[in-house]
């Protein structure tokens, strides 16, 4: 299941933090996947997707499926880089991922997604995260 915020013309799809996304200032509405959401999969030109891809049983067909879904848009993505964390942070456990990434792997699903997308490291003393842009 995801989570959506739509401000204008961005679309936030996530749900790594449920507390987050649970609060009512968020404006957040639960999207079951049967449909996109009305009038505005066409005129959204940035989907945010925080700490989702690791969690999708198939990465490629979600990628492909949200750009689909908003075609005329760009993706930005937040994936934990958990490979280069310091070690007081490993190891990390967390029930809903079902992978983890390092640059390559990442770029792999991006590729066969059929993504034009660039690949950055965002490092927070240790505490790793890969940000990418794409469409």
């Amino acid at each position: 299941m995801l989570s959506q915020i739509v401000s204008g013309y961005t679309v936030v799809l996530g749900n790594e933090d449920d507390t987050l996304w649970k609060v009512k200032d968020f404006g957040i509405t639960r999207w079951s996947g049967d449909s996109p959401v009305p009038n505005i999969t066409t005129t959204v030109r940035n989907v945010i997707l925080g700490e989702t891809l690791q969690q999708q049983d198939d990465p490629v067909k979600y990628l492909k499926e949200v750009k689909q879904m908003y075609p005329g848009a760009s993706l930005h993505l937040t994936v934990p880089n958990e490979y280069s964390w310091d070690p007081k942070f490993k190891p990390f456990t967390n029930v809903k991922h079902k992978r983890t990434y390092d640059a390559d792997s990442l770029a792999q699903d991006f590729e066969k997604a059929g993504l034009t997308y660039s690949i950055e490291v965002l490092d927070f003393k240790g505490w790793s995260f890969f940000v990418v842009v794409c469409s």
